[in-house]
């Protein structure tokens, strides 16, 4: 381009002469800042894009801050990481309401929330979750949320919406979201309180119908059921009968939640909820069995 414009210098006309070097000399001029001075002034500047701007709740690595991203590439974590949003709250603030039909679902990064049932009249506490805890996961089963989650302290939390997940994640990216709801169902898993006989029996039960939701027990959901044994610290005895329910689907019992303690209740939700999960994949069947229990 140099060379075309500097050959208006032959011409017999002043101005085209003129105006054949300036623009030569100033495409050559141009051209010499990009490729010597432009670098030498950058060498040292940081461009800070949003992963950075993520990376200083998250840390360096978020596998190792955060559950949610367990088993993940570094590529895919920046994935899931760059389809949320941070939010701030302040201390006192109603993250999620009782009843509401949830749509969004919280990582916690810091800070915690309290976990609340109303009961009888009365407010019951069912827990503390801190760094790396999730909350509004019924969110995707559009169901009712089954608790209040209150802030205690400061908090910032990655927000997810029912949208994210499904819109932009599992039909972008399938593998990556079944990896991350295989992950959300890990995470909702650890939240187990100690149950009666009963009660455990009747978990398992409930658990081990849903699996069969749709007419067959996938090998995900036959390991989260594993864990769940164990996690439930369940005796010989039980273990061989729902060893049984994996082999044959229990006789269909309508679920009698007034028999349930409240916050028991909740448990058994979030237990169907993680099961479901644990395939990376919402059949159309088990969400339709699913909901009457959430609503």
């Amino acid at each position: 381009l140099c060379a075309g414009l500097s050959a208006l210098a032959f011409s017999e006309l002043q101005n085209q002469v003129e105006f054949g070097a300036l623009a030569a000399a100033t495409l050559a001029l141009a051209w010499l800042v990009d490729v010597v001075l432009t670098p030498a002034l950058t060498s040292r500047l940081r461009i800070v894009t949003l992963w950075d701007v993520l990376t200083l709740d998250l840390g360096h690595d978020p596998r190792h801050s955060s559950p949610i991203f367990r088993g993940m590439s570094l590529r895919q974590a920046r994935v899931v990481a760059l389809m949320t949003r941070v939010r701030n709250f302040e201390p006192g603030h109603l993250l999620l309401r009782q009843g509401e039909t949830g749509d969004q679902i919280y990582a916690l990064i810091n800070g915690e929330v309290e976990v609340l049932v109303t009961a009888g009249g009365r407010r019951v506490s069912l827990g503390i979750l801190t760094r790396g805890d999730v909350a509004g996961e019924v969110a995707l089963f559009g169901g009712r949320l089954q608790t209040d989650v209150r802030t205690r302290s400061s908090v910032r939390a990655l927000e997810f919406t029912e949208r994210d997940l499904d819109e932009h994640l599992l039909r972008r990216y399938p593998r990556i979201g079944a990896r991350f709801y295989r992950n959300l169902s890990d995470v909702i898993a650890q939240r187990l309180t100690p149950l009666d006989h009963e009660q455990r029996m009747r978990l398992m039960r409930l658990v081990c119908s849903f699996a069969w939701a749709d007419r067959v027990v996938q090998p995900e959901e036959r390991d989260f059921i594993a864990r769940l044994i164990l996690r439930l610290e369940l005796d010989p005895d039980e273990r061989r009968q729902v060893e049984a329910w994996l082999e044959k689907p229990p006789p269909v019992e309508r679920f009698e939640s007034e028999r349930v303690p409240h916050e028991h209740r909740v448990l058994f939700v979030e237990s169907v909820a993680a099961l479901l999960l644990a395939d990376g994949d919402l059949a159309p069947e088990e969400l339709e069995v699913f909901r009457p229990l959430i609503s």
